[in-house]
């Protein structure tokens, strides 16, 4: 009896077809849609034109499923639908376009946004300087010069933009960090 020996082919991989192309340009520029949300939610001009581009590719995937049905139904319509995919293509690449300025924009808003976050972080440093002065102070009577007139009184809490100040009379008076000129 002759001896058969079981051998197995690997499946040649096929080429990536030109649906699978733009489903993956499509997964891909959904990607950078969730990138600019979470990024830059404070920028709705800037994110409405990435939203379009968003948009514009949800249509291209209704689009191309639907022709997708159309050419497993007919041979007669797969020219058709060849067509279609050119002109699709002709889309991606202004789409990709777009996405690549998008991109540019958005590394021209997060140059802006970290601008911004220094400002604000220099803005904020005498406020800190304050409360960590006032922090040093807790439990001992201090004198406050503050927009509003001066405040004297034993410091018993002090907060992220507040002083908590317990008067001789009893009361209990918050002041806000901004109003303090001085400390005493």
């Amino acid at each position: 009896m002759p001896t058969v020996h079981a051998c197995t082919v690997k499946p040649r991989k096929k080429p990536k077809t030109i649906t699978q192309r733009l489903l993956e340009l499509s997964r891909r520029l959904s990607r950078l849609r969730l990138f600019v949300l979470r990024s830059l939610r404070n920028l709705s001009s800037r994110v409405s034109i990435l939203e379009g581009a968003v948009e514009e590719v949800a249509l291209l995937r209704t689009q191309l499923a639907a022709l997708q049905g159309q050419v497993a139904g007919s041979q007669g319509q797969i020219a058709a639908l060849q067509a279609q995919v050119a002109g699709s293509q002709g889309q991606i690449v202004a789409l990709q376009a777009q996405a690549a300025d998008n991109q540019g924009q958005i590394a021209a808003l997060q140059v802006q946004v970290n601008t911004l976050q220094g400002q604000v972080q220099l803005l904020l440093q005498p406020l800190n300087e304050i409360i960590e002065q006032l922090q040093s102070r807790i439990g001992t009577v201090v004198t406050l010069e503050t927009d509003a007139g001066t405040i004297t009184g034993t410091l018993t809490f002090v907060g992220s933009d507040f002083a908590q100040i317990l008067e001789p009379t009893g009361s209990i008076a918050l002041v806000r960090v901004q109003s303090i000129n001085a400390i005493a």
